[in-house]
């Protein structure tokens, strides 16, 4: 079924930015345990980190995203 609708997220540069700035803090914050634990063979430790980077970093932007959709065509 097609219905010629197209949802789109119209977020300002603002937020996508801040969007960027809090995704790349995480990034930082997270990636040293997370290479560690890969160097030392800890690949429970290094799923953890990667599970806490996905956990932080999905949800928001997925938040963002949904509240600002809109139906265009």
């Amino acid at each position: 079924m097609n219905c010629d609708k197209e949802i789109v997220s119209d977020i300002s540069y603002g937020k996508y930015i801040g969007l960027l700035i809090y995704i790349h803090v995480i990034l930082i914050v997270t990636a040293l345990p997370f290479v560690l634990a890969l160097a030392g063979g800890r690949w429970f430790i290094a799923a953890i980190a990667l599970s806490i980077f996905v956990l932080l970093t999905f949800p928001p932007a997925v938040w963002l995203h949904a509240r600002n959709a809109r139906v265009s065509r």
